[in-house]
């Protein structure tokens, strides 16, 4: 039917913003370790170790912040899921991409916020570009006048999240965390 198509982010390919929305819900689902940062151990000690409770304090910290900032996307994205279900029309989608590149930019914010632990950093600049491009996907979504702008938009997803996916996992791993399922 013209003006209208079956979700933004292509379900009838069998991916898309459902895929978008697992690559945020798993950048968060997997849990930090039982270990808060308030249970690491902060007393100055001699030598080397003092260094390395620093490290894992700062670690701890960046992980847990990053959870933080993950979970609020998480949630973010499975309310507009919600509410953007099914067939869209073309404004629809429009709005749709224009929330999503909001939940993009928060994300963000929260992330460059983080003081990330040394070995972590490189990754942390990986994921904030990779997220970035997202959110420049969103925007030109949110401004398309076309169905077929927005299949372009659609097509792109894939490619475009699993680079959001793959740096967000890097990053899990330099803070000790799991990768997303």
């Amino acid at each position: 039917m013209r003006g209208r198509f079956d979700s933004v982010r292509g379900r009838s390919r069998g991916r898309g913003w459902g895929l978008g929305l697992a690559i945020l819900i798993g950048l968060s689902a997997a849990g930090c370790s039982n270990e808060s940062p308030a249970s690491i151990s902060a007393a100055p000690s001699a030598g080397p170790a003092s260094s390395s409770a620093s490290g894992n304090q700062d670690q701890a910290t960046a992980a847990a912040a990053y959870l933080a900032a993950a979970d609020a996307a998480k949630a973010s994205n499975a309310a507009l899921a919600a509410q953007y279900a099914g067939s869209l029309t073309l404004a629809q989608g429009r709005a749709y991409y224009r929330a999503t590149a909001d939940i993009d930019a928060t994300f963000l914010a929260a992330i460059k916020a983080i003081t990330f632990p040394p070995a972590a950093a490189a990754d942390a600049t990986t994921l904030i570009n990779r997220v970035t491009e997202d959110e420049a996907l969103d925007a030109r979504g949110s401004t398309v006048v076309t169905d077929a702008g927005m299949g372009l938009v659609r097509s792109a997803r894939p490619a475009d999240l699993a680079a959001v996916a793959a740096a967000g996992n890097q990053l899990r791993a330099d803070l000790g965390l799991p990768a997303a399922p």
